[in-house]
């Protein structure tokens, strides 16, 4: 089991600092001291640019302490004690929980799965990895994104010989599509965009 005590947690609680309790209950639980509890608002839901600035913020906290745990976690993301067990007690470089995606089960599959939902990471591999940790992935030509900006970081620490784990499981709510299609509308004429 991991310590906890001088543990940091920071929670991306955009863009109304509302945090879903389960979330705030099991922090408390796990043992995190409350002055070690972040919550960041970011006028942007850009991924990259706001988790950039947590763990810009996050390092900053540390004080020359690095070899503390430092936890990320979305606003919505719902712990279950009795699923994270796994998640406290697993090896790894970067540990991340396992949850529902906007894009279902194959989020998880491939070499190297990550998502930003729920993880941990010491402070001095994440100090390691450095800035830019997340960028968004285009295709060759620019205009398309062709993967999780969660992708990035995770090669970038498959690179540099850091192992990724997935322990335990977390409750989360996909956000629901709206049926909008991407259009390109110019002289009276629409064209749908791929």
């Amino acid at each position: 089991m991991i310590s906890t005590k001088d543990a940091i947690m920071v929670v991306i609680a955009w863009p109304d600092l509302m945090v879903a309790p389960e979330l705030v209950e099991w922090k408390s639980e796990i043992g995190i001291p409350r002055k070690n509890v972040c919550y960041m608002r970011k006028h942007s839901f850009n991924i990259s640019e706001t988790f950039n600035t947590a763990i810009k913020l996050a390092l900053q906290m540390c004080k020359g302490k690095y070899d503390r745990w430092i936890m990320f976690a979305e606003k919505d993301i719902r712990p279950n004690p009795k699923m994270m067990i796994p998640w406290l007690e697993s090896d790894g470089d970067i540990v991340c929980a396992k949850y529902k995606t906007e894009t279902g089960e194959n989020a998880w599959k491939g070499e190297t799965p990550f998502h930003t939902g729920l993880w941990r990471i010491k402070a001095d591999t994440l100090r390691k990895i450095g800035l830019p940790a997340f960028m968004p992935v285009f295709s060759p030509d620019g205009t398309t994104s062709i993967g999780c900006q969660c992708s990035f970081f995770a090669e970038k620490a498959k690179a540099m010989g850091m192992s990724i784990v997935v322990a335990g499981e977390a409750v989360h709510t996909p956000k629901i599509k709206d049926g909008l299609q991407d259009v390109f509308i110019c002289g009276g004429e629409e064209k749908r965009l791929a």
